[in-house]
């Protein structure tokens, strides 16, 4: 019995039933709806669980060697010590500054490792921002869910170095020159997007 290439490819891929395909669509539309209307809604629900998974790397370890040299730099006398001791490092001496105040929280290893978790979850909203701006909101939206659960930028944003904050920097940077090039007349937003970097 001959089959022909038509009844071969049905047998090995069956159609579904109109009730099958119209499902996904239905969830499709439903969602990209849901998303239209509440954009702020949902990326602040996917940066609240990119933050609660760098909060649960940074709780999980103890400080590697790294990590402790930029503590125990950060644990000067005076401001003046920890800054001429970060001159020492070859690191630029902002993050170390920066330790030094965040001392007065606490000294454990979670609640130091929080700037690090902080600054890379605004790089998240950063990237989103910048990524829209210049290539619409279905990028901005990958990018977002990229930057949040990517293990390699959990795993810069969960430990006590400078790197996490240089994202940070960078993509706010990024996304004020993005945003004053698209939109150089709108003086209020041009205001915000500049204070954003400081």
């Amino acid at each position: 019995m001959s089959h022909s290439r038509h009844d071969l490819q049905e047998e090995a891929f069956p159609v579904r039933s109109q009730h099958e395909s119209r499902l996904p669509a239905s969830w499709e539309r439903l969602l990209e709806s849901r998303l239209s209307a509440h954009p702020r809604l949902a990326a602040a629900i996917v940066l609240a669980a990119g933050f609660l998974v760098r909060v649960w790397a940074a709780s999980g370890t103890f400080l590697n060697p790294d990590e402790a040299l930029h503590l125990l730099i950060a644990h000067g006398n005076s401001l003046a010590r920890a800054y001429q001791a970060s001159l020492t490092t070859a690191h630029p001496p902002l993050f170390i500054l920066v330790l030094y105040f965040w001392r007065a929280l606490g000294n454990s290893e979670f609640v130091l490792r929080l700037p690090s978790v902080i600054a890379g979850t605004v790089f998240c909203w950063m990237v989103f921002k910048w990524m829209s701006y210049t290539f619409g909101q279905t990028a901005g939206w990958i990018a977002l869910v990229l930057t949040a659960f990517l293990p390699p930028l959990i795993a810069l944003s969960s430990e006590v170095r400078q790197y996490a904050l240089l994202l940070c920097f960078l993509a706010a940077a990024t996304t004020s020159r993005c945003s004053l090039t698209i939109r150089p007349f709108c003086s209020q937003e041009r205001l915000r997007d500049i204070s954003s970097c400081a």
